[in-house]
């Protein structure tokens, strides 16, 4: 068997990336990336057995680069509140910085979750849970079931920041889109944490 090469993994994963910029999901096709890179669809088959596993591929790059992001940032916050206030505002903005991405990761690819890759797809809800069991352990948090509130402040938060991006929010809010989301994490935070140094 052929070693990989990884350069033209690559090259394969940039022009995918490209061509997702360009078109809809479902307008591509791997003989549309082969095109691109000029190599034939066999070989880009000898790296993923379809575009589903491409995209997946794809979304997972994403996501590793918004974790370590968030994490990065968290490494120098203290307090449990402030750490949660802190990774949904990197959320927000590596959203807004990347608004096509974000679109493309969060709303357009509608992949196929291998058992293998599920635990690394929802890998900002785990880092979610996390803090909030942080909070938990302190006796600072109000809710009742760490998972359900992580996953619905991770959707709630996609909501306001979609609804920003692709001005669905109320025209008066579309460019003040910090203001918007900034006002739901507070909203968020103060339903399901008790500040004790506020």
């Amino acid at each position: 068997m052929r070693l990989p090469n990884k350069e033209l993994e690559n090259q394969i994963l940039d022009a995918t990336i490209e061509l997702l910029m360009e078109k809809e999901p479902a307008e591509i096709g791997m003989r549309d990336v082969a095109k691109k890179c000029n190599v034939s669809a066999t070989t880009i088959y000898n790296y993923y057995k379809d575009k589903n596993q491409l995209f997946m591929k794809i979304s997972l790059f994403f996501l590793r680069e918004l974790s370590e992001k968030m994490s990065a940032a968290l490494k120098t916050v203290e307090p449990p509140a402030e750490k949660i206030r802190t990774a949904l505002k990197v959320y927000r903005d590596w959203c807004f910085e990347k608004p096509e991405v974000a679109l493309l990761v969060f709303s357009k690819l509608k992949e196929t979750i291998s058992d293998e890759d599920i635990m690394n797809f929802y890998i900002c809800n785990r880092l979610g849970e996390n803090l909030l069991a942080e909070c938990e352990d302190k006796k600072l948090y109000k809710g009742k079931d760490v998972a359900l509130d992580t996953g619905i402040i991770i959707s709630g938060m996609w909501g306001c920041i979609e609804s920003i991006i692709t001005k669905r929010a109320d025209p008066v809010f579309w460019n003040e889109g910090i203001l918007f989301t900034d006002r739901f994490i507070e909203v968020i935070i103060s339903s399901l944490i008790e500040e004790k140094d506020k």
